[in-house]
């Protein structure tokens, strides 16, 4: 028995370790790439042993602004993503605790992330125009809350839910409002949820491209569009492209890291009793 049990366990680890390494592959060859020179990265068969040189980041940093696009894709992400899981928080609250808006209003807000952001871009386009906002911080931090409140929403509604509703009826017997309620009761219990769904939302703001293409480029520039500057009509510059992949992989994998504990806890929140 004890043979068999060893054999499971390497059985299991080999086959995580090479789910692992097919993962993490293009992440290595991206930063590779990033270090290569263009001789190198043209070579047939790749050439794994080379000179490292940091041309290609001297170039995205100070000839196309990486430096300054990642700043400002922060900034949105980060702004956006607050606001949408605070109000994603209270609305799945109320959602989930009153049921407001009945049983078809869940599926029917899920239903709008379904939209494609092509078929609304120019009437989008029109309305901010018209609010004199285009080509600043608020343009994508409304549009991409807009764009995460749904999953927001679903998903903080589901979480509630599964916290019994006898701590709301103990907080409210004790004279607490229905905000204090949520703010001092359900939000510390759904800590590890609202970390998931920040997480999402923080990935979809970082990497949204079209709106970011269409209502800024000029003050405000994210990282996904600087990364298209480098595919021109004559040619791609893999260099480039790798070196401005690599320093926009770093906020995500430092957030993921941070919240890696709660991520995994919220992203199982309900799933045992």
């Amino acid at each position: 028995m004890a043979g068999r049990h060893r054999l499971q366990t390497a059985g299991t680890f080999v086959a995580l370790s090479f789910l692992v390494s097919v993962a993490i592959l293009p992440v290595v060859w991206m930063v590779l790439t990033s270090l290569k020179p263009n001789v190198d990265i043209a070579a047939y068969p790749p050439r794994l042993f080379f000179q490292p040189t940091l041309d290609h980041y001297a170039e995205v940093i100070q000839g196309r602004g990486a430096l300054s696009a990642i700043f400002d894709s922060l900034v949105v992400a980060t702004a956006s993503t607050a606001l949408s899981t605070l109000i994603g928080a209270m609305a799945g609250y109320a959602m989930a605790r009153f049921d407001v808006g009945g049983k078809f209003l869940g599926s029917w807000i899920l239903s709008q992330r379904m939209l494609p952001p092509i078929a609304i871009v120019i009437p989008i386009f029109i309305l901010f125009r018209s609010a004199q906002l285009l080509d600043t911080y608020w343009v994508l931090i409304i549009m991409y809350t807009v764009m995460n409140l749904p999953l927001s929403i679903w998903l903080i509604r589901s979480f509630v839910w599964d916290v019994p509703i006898e701590l709301d009826e103990a907080a409210w017997l004790d004279g607490a409002s229905v905000y204090t309620t949520l703010w001092r009761v359900i939000f510390p219990i759904l800590r590890p949820g609202l970390i998931a769904a920040s997480t999402l939302a923080f990935v979809v703001s970082w990497n949204e491209f079209l709106f970011a293409l269409i209502l800024v480029g000029n003050t405000v520039r994210t990282v996904p569009v600087v990364a298209a500057g480098v595919v021109t009509d004559r040619a791609i510059l893999w260099g480039q492209m790798a070196a401005i992949g690599t320093l926009a992989a770093i906020p995500i994998v430092a957030v993921t890291i941070i919240a890696q504990k709660h991520l995994i806890r919220g992203l199982s929140l309900g799933a045992l009793k």
